[in-house]
């Protein structure tokens, strides 16, 4: 008997190690009344031992013990289904230890089980629960977990609250080696790697973004979700189908249309790429800050920008300006002053213009199209201009940029544009280049110029395009302005920075003669005055004459055969 126990006991520690065997489920209780041969104990213990050798294999759970149930701790390999799968009874419920996939050969254990709840420490002591899903609460900083669990253990942390968890490249490594503030609902897989020492193999943030945002393309990149849309009127808060997942828009403008502001996005950052269709005819203007849309949809552009055929523009939305920004806009990039029907005058024009009231401190100007631009080279084009009043007795915006009027004085005419409050403005300035902006503006254009006189009033212009003109009036301009008169046979230079502003690259004259004579006008003294076969730029003959002349220098020159010659400022060409 002593030598059966002996037995029984080697086999049951054998198995404490693990061992696989035939499927048996023979009792483990052995007969302690009656009579029983020898023969039938041995069988019943070898069928006990093959039960505690095989896990109790079977289809059905084991009740071996001698009361007939199963026995908290006991194991039973259920064989009932493929994968077969190893239980262990803890006292009311068999639990699953694992699957023996007999296929492949391999032991598949469950990843965790047991949901726990942890305050954050900086030691946040992640090894003091059993569970494998743990819920840190509180908004202590991070700086390490417990150094007491087996090395390979995993732990799955979802954060209920925002803690700082501190990045170290030894004993805490996280995506994007940088400390990382949680978010509430945020999910982390933490692997112990031993030594006190853990690892965030993964971090998923509740919004959905990523902890780290940089990222290396090496291959193509692709935007896909296309959809069309069609404009045929102005619109705000324009919401095409499909927005809310699309990259790409294929917009069609069937009429020239505004449209005022786009659909916001749900997730931060979102990126639309809008194409025009080759075929469509009209251009879709997308008008910057413009308050017809809900402030969330509008664009934040610098300007507004138009869509012409054939052309695309990029643009993301920014949550924290609750605006959509332009990333990049594909176009020809025009330059300042560009225009299309420019009219810049003090009188009525041929146009249907009407005179600003007082002309002779003011100047209007108008246009079918204006390209305007800031100090950085970005061009805004703005479409019916029309500044009825630009006064160079007031200040600011629609006046004077700095100073008061003065006699005697070219002032440059300027068109200025506020992309915030998509303003349109007209600015006097004796600068050329650099006006004194009003606050606010930021793109500007040069488009005309205009010469007070002695009492400090404006003379009487009409510009169209590049071309400016006096114009005779009953008062202030009476006549032609007077360059100079002479009886030299050879040529006698005249000043002209009195009747053309320094951006003049033209300038037309008128002439006379007070005899049947012949006068010289040029650009320089060196061509041959009076002669016929080797003529001037500009010849008068039977005493009256007209031309224009290509600026050289800030003098022209003029000489007369006979008589008295007389040459007048008609107007000139601007370089723009």
């Amino acid at each position: 008997m002593t030598k059966i126990k002996t037995v029984v006991a080697l086999v049951a520690a054998f198995f404490m190690w693990g061992s696989a065997a035939l499927a048996a489920q023979g009792s483990g209780c052995m007969p302690t009344s009656g009579t029983v041969s020898g023969l039938t104990l041995v069988q019943d213990i070898n069928a006990g031992i093959a039960a505690l050798i095989s896990s109790n294999s079977g289809a059905t759970a084991p009740a071996t013990d001698c009361t007939a149930v199963a026995v908290k701790g006991q194991l039973w390999l259920d064989t009932s289904g493929t994968p077969n799968i190893l239980k262990i009874y803890d006292g009311a419920n068999w639990l699953a230890l694992g699957a023996v996939d007999t296929s492949g050969h391999l032991w598949k254990p469950p990843v965790g089980g047991g949901s726990e709840t942890l305050a954050s420490a900086t030691t946040t002591d992640l090894c003091s629960v059993a569970g494998s899903y743990v819920s840190i609460t509180g908004t202590t900083t991070i700086t390490g977990f417990s150094n007491t669990c087996v090395a390979g253990t995993m732990k799955f942390v979802s954060f209920v609250s925002t803690p700082i968890v501190t990045y170290n490249g030894t004993s805490l490594i996280l995506p994007g080696a940088a400390s990382i503030t949680a978010q509430a609902g945020d999910a982390a897989l933490f692997v112990y790697l031993g030594g006190s020492n853990w690892k965030a193999v993964a971090w998923t943030r509740a919004d959905g973004t990523s902890i780290s945002f940089s990222a290396v393309f090496t291959g193509g990149v692709f935007f896909d979700s296309p959809i069309s849309a069609t404009v045929s009127t102005n619109t705000n808060n324009w919401a095409p189908t499909g927005i809310a997942t699309a990259n790409v828009i294929r917009l069609n403008c069937s009429v020239a249309s505004n449209i005022t502001g786009m659909s916001s996005p749900a997730t931060d950052g979102q990126i639309i790429v809008i194409d025009s269709l080759l075929t469509s005819a009209a251009t879709c203007t997308l008008t910057s800050q413009d308050s017809n849309s809900t402030a969330a949809n509008r664009f934040g552009f610098d300007r507004p920008i138009s869509i012409r055929p054939g052309r695309s523009l990029t643009v993301k939305y920014d949550s924290n300006a609750s605006r959509w920004r332009l990333t990049q806009e594909v176009t020809s990039q025009p330059i300042a002053g560009g225009s299309k029907n420019l009219r810049v005058f003090n009188v009525a024009t041929y146009f249907g213009d009407s005179a600003p009231s007082v002309p002779n401190s003011q100047m209007s100007v108008a246009a079918d199209e204006l390209t305007v631009e800031d100090s950085s080279g970005g061009a805004a084009r703005l479409s019916s201009v029309a500044i009825p009043t630009i006064d160079v007795t007031a200040s600011g915006a629609n006046g004077l940029d700095t100073g008061s009027v003065a006699n005697s004085t070219w002032y440059s005419v300027w068109v200025i544009y506020n992309p915030t409050t998509s303003t349109t403005a007209g600015l006097f300035s004796t600068s050329a280049t650099a006006p004194t902006m009003p606050s606010g503006y930021t793109f500007k254009a040069r488009v005309g110029w205009n010469l007070t006189d002695g009492s400090s009033h404006f003379n009487r212009i009409i510009k169209y395009g590049l071309r400016s003109q006096y114009i005779v009036s009953s008062v202030v301009t009476t006549q032609l302005p007077e360059i100079g008169n002479t009886t030299s046979s050879t040529y006698v230079a005249k000043s002209i920075s009195a009747f053309v502003p320094v951006t003049a690259a033209t300038i037309y004259l008128s002439g006379t003669l007070s005899t049947t004579s012949t006068a010289s006008i040029a650009p320089n003294n060196v061509y041959a005055a009076g002669s016929l076969t080797a003529p001037p730029p500009l010849l008068i003959t039977s005493q009256s004459g007209s031309g224009s002349i290509i600026i050289e220098t800030s003098n022209i020159y003029m000489a007369t055969v006979g008589g008295t010659v007389r040459v007048f400022a008609a107007g000139w060409d601007d370089t723009q």
